[in-house]
Order: C-alpha cells, then sequence, then structure tokens
C-alpha cells in the first residue's frame, strides 16, 4: 500500500503498488473484494498503482481517481490519471483523464504519482521527470512538474502558463504533499545527496537539475528545509497542528 484516501461516510481507500489493486476498509475490516484492479500496469522500484483520491463531492458523484504507471509499445512510460465511478463497494468505468508522455525509455525511477484535490477543488498531481532530468526544466513536458487540473483533467483557466497543466516545474522526483491550514502546498522531494521540502507557488521554478536545494539563485524557489547529505527520502507529508507537519523517510 503506497496512497490511502478517506471517505465521508469512514471508508478508507487504498491502492497496492505492485498488484494494481484498489482496497477498502470498512468497519476497521479489510474487505476481501478489491473495490477495482488497473490493467494492464507496469511495476518497478516506483511504478505501478502510486496515487489516489476522492473527489470532493464523492458522496454525490461517487468518483474515484488513480495514477498508475504504463509502459507503450515503444518502451516509453507514461504517467496516467484514471476515474473510476464507485458502486457500493466496486469500481466501474475506467475513465483516462490524464496521460503524460515521457518520451523517455523506462527506468523504473522517478514517475511521482501522488494526487490529491486542493482546497480550490481542482485535481493536483506530482510528475516526476522519469528519470530523464532535462524535462523537468522544459514547459512544453509535463514531466518534472507539479499539475493542475479541472476534476475531468481540462486546464482550468487561472493557471499560471496559459494553456497548460503546469503548476510548478522544476520538480525532480516528488513523494508526497499535502495542503496546510492556510491553503499552502507543501511538498516533500527526494534528491541525490540531499533532499527538500518545498512551498509550491504558481509558476515557481524549483531548480532541478540545474540546482539541488537552496541554490540562491533568484530564478528558483529554495525549500524552506533540506534534509541530508546523505539523502533520506522523505515520503509523503500531513500537518499535525499549524506549522507542523510529519513524514516518513
Amino acid at each position: 500500500p503506497v496512497s490511502l484516501a478517506f471517505a465521508p461516510d469512514g471508508r478508507i481507500f487504498f491502492n497496492e503498488k505492485y498488484s494494481g489493486s484498489i482496497r477498502i476498509i470498512q468497519n476497521n475490516t479489510l474487505l476481501e473484494a478489491p473495490f477495482a484492479s488497473v490493467a494492464p500496469i507496469v511495476v518497478g522500484p516506483e511504478q505501478g498503482l502510486l496515487g489516489i483520491a476522492l473527489d470532493p463531492s464523492f458522496s454525490s458523484n461517487k468518483y474515484v481517481y488513480v495514477y498508475y504507471t504504463q509502459i507503450d509499445d515503444r518502451g516509453f512510460t507514461h504517467g496516467k490519471i484514471g476515474r473510476f465511478s464507485a458502486a457500493g463497494n466496486s469500481g466501474t468505468n475506467l475513465v483516462t483523464i490524464f496521460d503524460v508522455n515521457s518520451s523517455a525509455p523506462f527506468t523504473g525511477l522517478h514517475n511521482g504519482g501522488y494526487i490529491k484535490f486542493g482546497p480550490d477543488g481542482k485535481l493536483y498531481a506530482q510528475v516526476g521527470e522519469f528519470h530523464t532530468a532535462k524535462l523537468a526544466q522544459e514547459l512544453s513536458s509535463y514531466a518534472g512538474k507539479i499539475l493542475r487540473m479541472n476534476p475531468d483533467g481540462s486546464v482550468p483557466g487561472d493557471n499560471p502558463f496559459p494553456n497548460s497543466l503546469v503548476y510548478a516545474y522544476g520538480i525532480r522526483n516528488g513523494f508526497g504533499f499535502t495542503f496546510d491550514h492556510t491553503g499552502r502546498l507543501i511538498e516533500t522531494e527526494a534528491g541525490t545527496d540531499r533532499d527538500e521540502i518545498n512551498i509550491i507557488v504558481p509558476g515557481g521554478n524549483y531548480g532541478w537539475p540545474d540546482c539541488l536545494g537552496k541554490c540562491n539563485d533568484l530564478r528558483y524557489v529554495d525549500p524552506i528545509t533540506t534534509l541530508g547529505p546523505p539523502a533520506v527520502t522523505p515520503t509523503g507529508i500531513a500537518e499535525l497542528s499549524p506549522g507542523v507537519f510529519l513524514f516518513g523517510q
């Protein structure tokens, strides 16, 4: 299990990275039958069924979103966001609302995959640079980015770059983010010899691969803190109380 989401009725939805199955815990019991399974997926060190989010209007529309990886016939990795419709404890009608072609050969690394709805009702996604560092600085690519989209996958009119899902760029390999009590987007990001905790601002460039950690360069947004060296790989993040955060490593 790598990601989970809480339904208004108390059910916990979580995804199994390697099996491609979405499971439900209800009344403290793991249900035997999966909610749904995504196939085919490609699995690797940082690939598989990676993210899950429930629509803010889940009580009425029953939409469950997932992020997963596939490989095309050229051997290029794709990061996809699909949407299921929940019928009780079963998921039906998987619709792809987003597909980023990495244009990069399979390595199994730097796929991102965390998704979450923001307080503005938009769906945000971490997409890694698919182990092809230069893509993080290319605004024509969705790799190495934080993306912001409408629930149907379309581009919001107030995104920082016209007709683009890109919300922030220069992202290496994010493993989680949250929105704090003020609505700020706080992200954990794995580095090479050090890691970052970032406050994500619209249109911000976070430096990778030109620099890592605190760059002291006005072209880039510096992290609020760094971890390491050596890198410890922070995963996930949650606000415990105003200004106090927990994350795994």
